[in-house]
């Protein structure tokens, strides 16, 4: 499991890069170890993300019934943590960064704590209807920062240009667009 210490020095260094410094990645353990060890954060996220669904389906139409519910939110979850590392492994091995790619992962990965930490805050002042106006333009407005956030850490991590880095989180919201969209269809 992950130590105290590690997810206290991870989260740091995600909070550096947040503030664009570019030291935050040494916080990281970028080894192949840590690259698994990342994907670890998906059962401690798990509760950030089970409030988020409650949030989206609140209000909505669907019908399934919570079996369904819970079994494709569970793979909608999985997909969610594998689609993106596993399709962009060939891309950074066509840009030359492949040896970069597990720090990339790891940085992505642990950037899902700065990222529920920035969202879920914005999704309870919508929730609870406090937010009007001001709870739209903080959605988009959160949305812009965590995309530029994301885009911070693949030029970072992979050493890349601006442009390609745009490209990435341009796919890695897609992907995830795609996979939103496909888990809503199957809950009708």
């Amino acid at each position: 499991m992950l130590t105290g210490s590690e997810i206290v020095r991870s989260v740091y260094g995600m909070w550096r890069l947040a503030r664009l410094d570019t030291i935050g990645l040494q916080w990281l353990d970028r080894s192949p170890d840590g690259f698994w060890r990342s994907f670890r954060l998906a059962i401690l996220l798990l509760p950030a993300f089970a409030l988020h669904v409650y949030y989206d389906l609140s209000g909505s139409t669907i019908t399934a019934s919570l079996p369904r519910i819970v079994a494709i939110e569970g793979i909608y979850y999985i997909v969610a943590w594998t689609a993106f590392p596993v399709l962009v492994h060939p891309i950074a091995a066509a840009l030359g960064r492949e040896e970069r790619y597990i720090g990339y992962i790891v940085a992505l990965n642990w950037s899902q704590v700065i990222q529920y930490g920035v969202l879920l805050p914005v999704e309870t002042l919508l929730f609870f209807g406090n937010g009007g106006g001001v709870g739209m333009f903080l959605g988009v407005l959160v949305f812009f920062a965590l995309s530029f956030y994301l885009w911070f850490i693949a030029k970072t991590a992979l050493d890349i240009p601006g442009t390609t880095a745009a490209g990435l989180v341009v796919l890695d919201i897609l992907i995830s667009q795609v996979n939103y969209l496909a888990a809503r269809t199957m809950l009708g």
